[in-house]
This record gives C-alpha cells, structure tokens and sequence, in this order.
C-alpha cells in the first residue's frame, strides 16, 4: 500500500544536528530516560544518509523520525516515532515505506526482511504495522521486580565464584557461553566475537564491567548476568548444560 506524503512534509536523512529534535520527539513519545549522549552513542553505528530518515515541515519543524538497525544479516529492525499532534496523515506510514526501501538497498544482492518489535501497549504502532503487511510471528514478556528494601546478601554456591567480568581476560568465554545460550532462540544467527563487542559497546566509556556479573566453576563459565546500564533490564545467559542446576 502506497501512500503520498503530505505537501507540506519533505522527507531526508537525519543529520547530526538533527540530534536534539530527535531526541525531543523520543523522550516525548514515552522514552523519557533517553539522553541525549546515548542517542549520539547509538548513531554511531548507523550510516545516517543509509539507515534514517526525517520528516520536516515548511517552517523546519522535524515532527518524524525513522532509522534502520541491523539485526542480523539481510534482516533489519524498522522503527519510527512521529510527533503525537501529526500522527494520523500518514507521516509514519510513508517513513515505514522509505525504510523498507533502504532495506532493499542496502541487500541488493539478496532478500531482505523487516521485523518490528513493538510494544503491547503501543496500539499506534501495531496499527501502522499491520496496514503496512506486517504480520504477528512471536512475542516476548518483560517482567519486572519492584525493589522496595536493599535485596538481601546473595547466598554462596559450592564450588562457584562469582564476580564482574574483567575485560580482556573474561571476554572470549563469556561471547561463547552467551553464543551457545541463545542458538535455539527464533532466527537466531551467529555473531563475531567483534561483532558481539560492537553490541555492548565493550572497550568503551559507555560500558561498565561492574554491571556484568559472572559465575565460574573453575575455569568453566556457569552463567552470566548482562546489563549495559543501572536501569537495563536483566540479561541472563546460561549455557545450556547448566540451565535449571
């Protein structure tokens, strides 16, 4: 399904100054825990003129924005946040379908395929994607603990140490143990250990080793708790010989 742009709205890449409008339109939109350095942090990994787009008024006013992240090769995450008085003209719908023109871009030599990751709650988004074709294949539950007392000190296992990461060191066997965890998960695809640094944004300012919490027997890593942030939700990687122990 094609739809025009509106004639006072004109489509182009994002651009670093862009940065503070953007992040205006995020935070209003709900992420209000955004910053202003994260999302600079996560522009570095993407080619704004290949992986954005903007939607700017007349007046300059940037009332949308959409970028496209890789999640794996030929396959990308398509996302898109519209100014909450302008959502309803089709602005995200047209800024859905440059993205899923990029996409083809970008994998010229090969299919390409969009998954969006919206949340429950956002009906806006979830009505936009499926007016664009997009169809229901999975879901995931967040759930959450709310901490009213300092937890109590963590009871002590045989035989186990647990402690931070210690980078250099720790990194090869922690990427594996994290690798083997995931392999049965839905469309899973290997990762480079470059690539699995990239991700955590290891080595770093962005990245705090004391938020990454490992437990070994002996050499062999049991299970790793991962978070990039204090406020991150809890990543636990288990290899599979030692779930459910």
């Amino acid at each position: 399904m094609s739809i025009c742009l509106p004639s006072d709205i004109r489509l182009r890449s994002a651009t670093e100054e862009d940065l503070g409008s953007v992040l205006h339109i995020r935070q209003t939109l709900g992420k209000t825990d955004l910053t202003i350095e994260r999302l600079q942090s996560s522009w570095q990994s993407l080619n704004l003129e290949k992986q954005t787009q903007v939607a700017i008024k007349q007046d300059g006013q940037l009332i949308g924005y959409a970028e496209l992240l890789q999640h794996r090769a030929a396959v990308f995450l398509p996302r898109v946040w519209v100014r909450a008085d302008e959502q309803g003209r089709g602005i995200g719908t047209v800024l859905l379908q440059q993205l899923d023109v990029q996409a083809r871009l970008l994998t010229s030599e090969r299919p390409c395929k969009l998954l969006a990751q919206p949340w429950r709650s956002d009906i806006t988004a979830q009505r936009l994607l499926e007016k664009a074709g997009y169809a229901l294949l999975s879901t995931f539950q967040r759930m959450e603990l709310q901490m009213t007392e300092p937890p109590p000190t963590p009871a002590t296992i045989p035989g186990i140490e647990i402690r931070p990461i210690v980078l250099d060191r720790d990194e090869l066997a922690v990427y594996e143990a994290d690798e083997e965890a995931f392999l049965d998960e839905r469309g899973k695809e290997p990762r480079t250990l470059e690539q699995w640094r990239r991700r955590f944004q290891m080595h770093t300012d962005h990245f705090d080793p004391t938020l990454w919490w490992v437990a070994w027997d002996g050499l062999e890593m049991e299970v790793s708790e991962l978070r990039t942030r204090p406020d991150d939700e809890r990543k636990i990687s288990p290899p599979k010989a030692t779930k459910r122990r």
